[in-house]
């Protein structure tokens, strides 16, 4: 526990509850099949020394854990690079490299390295390609078959209780993709207070990001949605008290 000076403690208590899901019969059928895929092609990289594969195979499981939206376009840049065979883990460029290597990199290059690695696959054969992007074409057709996102629309229904029984509290929502977070906004696009939400992410500039700061912490907005960009040098504490994360 920080304390200031005066003995005031710096920070309050922080409350964190896990909020339970039910995801429907198609969501659980999904997440088992892009699991399956994700399993099979990891196995296969290990078989063959392709560790870059086996690392865009558990960033792929991230996304699928974080919305469907996430997934859904995940598979899709996928599918399409490997029928257009950009796919070979022999071409990465220097920033894929050093990332895997460990290297730090900012939201945005991060982001578009993960791109570049969710197109890798190894196989050893033509055949074995062509079930592979068969097996995609296929998950896509899933994804694009849920109708609803169950942790999305709690997410929804949450924000909308919250500014009803608290219309003077703010909330702060963080996702770790851009898919996601533009999901979300498609999702509550028709919402009454869908004006109120303000966004950070990592194509937003310095000056925006304080812009858009000082709007939250003192104008009339009372939703920030927010990536990773908005986790560092952003002082949100006394006019926000709840985050969903």
């Amino acid at each position: 526990t920080l304390y200031d000076d005066d003995g005031e403690r710096i920070f309050p208590d922080r409350q964190v509850n896990t909020v339970p899901v039910d995801m429907t019969h198609e969501e659980r059928q999904f997440y088992r099949a892009v699991t399956d895929y994700v399993q099979n092609v990891y196995n296969r990289s290990e078989k063959l020394n392709e560790p870059a594969v086996g690392f865009a195979m558990a960033l792929m499981q991230k996304r699928l854990v974080s919305s469907i939206g996430a997934i859904k376009a995940t598979l899709s840049r996928r599918l399409g690079d490997l029928v257009d065979e950009q796919s070979s883990s022999t071409s990465l460029s220097e920033e894929a490299s050093a990332y895997l290597d460990g290297e730090d990199l900012d939201e945005e290059d991060k982001e578009r390295v993960e791109e570049e690695l969710s197109a890798l696959t190894v196989t050893e054969s033509d055949a074995q390609l062509e079930e592979e992007i068969e097996t995609l074409r296929d998950l896509v057709s899933l994804a694009e078959g849920i109708s609803v996102d169950s942790k999305a629309q709690k997410v929804r229904r949450y924000i909308q209780q919250l500014l009803e029984e608290q219309p003077d509290e703010k909330l702060l929502l963080f996702t770790e993709y851009t898919d996601t977070l533009n999901y979300l906004l498609e999702l509550v696009k028709d919402e009454p207070w869908a004006d109120e939400i303000l966004v950070i992410d990592g194509s937003v500039d310095k000056e925006e990001r304080a812009r858009i700061e000082e709007e939250f912490n003192h104008g009339q907005s009372r939703l920030l949605f927010a990536t990773d960009a908005a986790s560092e040098g952003i002082d949100l504490q006394h006019s926000c008290h709840i985050m969903v994360n």
